[in-house]
């Protein structure tokens, strides 16, 4: 499998790469030796990186495509299935990350000092407005069930209409200096990036997950407001949330043991878990429609997304494909970021926009 950077964007190319390169050649050995996992990794192996010096950049990966892995239906949310081995293997590496920084923490610090911000970079930046345009429209698509004038509209009202001015800033919120919570994370941890193993009957039986390239330090539930906020459907969030919530603790806390931690608890707890994911349930109701319509796109429409994406400023906007199906969608997270007591207030949004 081999990865080589567009042509144009050399700015982000380049941190695009030199993310990935660095996580491949240095981060991921690193926390395969420290936690002593065994093959069949989380992760593909990498056989050559050239992520340096003059463009194009070139990345050799492992194929696991003839081992029988192949990307899940992006038409539909991932099931209950689907979403145990996501988590058991983003458990691994995001366990074997907080050992690394508590049990190696100078090449933490080396390898983090590498890490551009990206979400910060004005090009990047470029790049998303475009897919942020109709985020002000979001709140007339749930009005036949929160009407205006309601509490939940007037609070996406206010939320949706400042997100284009604070997007960077509430999506990837930066870490706080004491680092509680934090780690290297995935960063797009989307249904797209990772690819699944199916018995003769169907039945999915393992997962691996790829493209680490706006890999980053940040706050663990970051991954979870792209994979379980974004790529899973309402019904299955309320039978299976909190059971999926507590397995990808378990294999945190046994991969923090396995690596040397005799404190995973204190490292990581479920309650530190949702008090994050209760903050990042803020941007995901701005960005949930605009991913899942992404998602569900034809092919394509996805290749018209990425000509939007190589050059933003030909582009005015990424069309929102509103559907019955994304409305539906939407109002289930509403509902759901509401049930578990997470949906913000006027005065949390003006709190949020003032620290942006």
């Amino acid at each position: 499998m081999v990865k080589i950077s567009r042509e144009g964007m050399e700015t982000m190319m380049e941190c695009l790469f030199g993310i990935e390169g660095l996580v491949y050649e240095t981060l991921l050995p690193a926390q395969k030796e420290l936690a002593g996992l065994r093959e069949p990794l989380p992760w593909p192996k990498c056989y050559f990186s050239d992520v340096k010096g003059r463009q194009p950049y070139c990345l050799v990966l492992e194929d696991f495509g003839p081992e029988g892995f192949v990307n899940a239906d992006r038409s539909k949310g991932l099931d209950a299935a689907h979403m145990r081995l996501a988590l058991e293997q983003l458990g691994k590496f995001h366990g074997a990350s907080m050992a690394l920084v508590r049990l190696r923490p100078e090449l933490f610090k080396t390898i983090k000092d590498q890490l551009p911000v990206l979400f910060r970079l004005p090009e990047f930046c470029n790049i998303m407005k475009p897919f942020i345009v109709p985020v002000p429209s979001l709140p007339g698509l749930v009005e036949s069930r929160y009407p205006k004038g309601s509490h939940v509209h007037t609070v996406l009202r206010k939320l949706c209409d400042s997100f284009k001015d604070t997007f960077p800033q509430l999506m990837w919120p930066l870490p706080p200096e004491d680092g509680r919570g934090c780690t290297f994370v995935h960063g797009d941890c989307m249904i797209n990036n990772m690819a699944f193993k199916y018995d003769k009957d169907g039945a999915v039986q393992a997962c691996k997950l790829y493209d680490f390239q706006v890999g980053s330090y940040m706050e663990v539930a970051q991954d979870f407001m792209w994979l379980l906020f974004c790529n899973t459907e309402k019904e299955m969030r309320d039978e299976h949330w909190e059971s999926l919530l507590r397995g990808y603790i378990d294999v945190v806390h046994d991969t923090l043991r396995a690596s040397g931690c005799d404190d995973p608890e204190d490292i990581y707890s479920l309650d530190l878990l949702k008090e994050q994911l209760k903050r990042l349930a803020v941007p995901a109701l701005c960005i949930q429609p605009l991913m899942w319509s992404f998602m569900t796109a034809d092919d394509d429409q996805v290749d018209e997304v990425r000509n939007d994406m190589a050059a933003p400023e030909q582009s005015v906007s990424v069309p929102l494909r509103t559907t019955p199906k994304l409305i539906e969608h939407y109002i289930g997270l509403i509902e759901n970021v509401i049930d578990w007591g997470w949906f913000p207030t006027v005065e949390d949004i003006d709190r949020y926009t003032a620290e942006a």
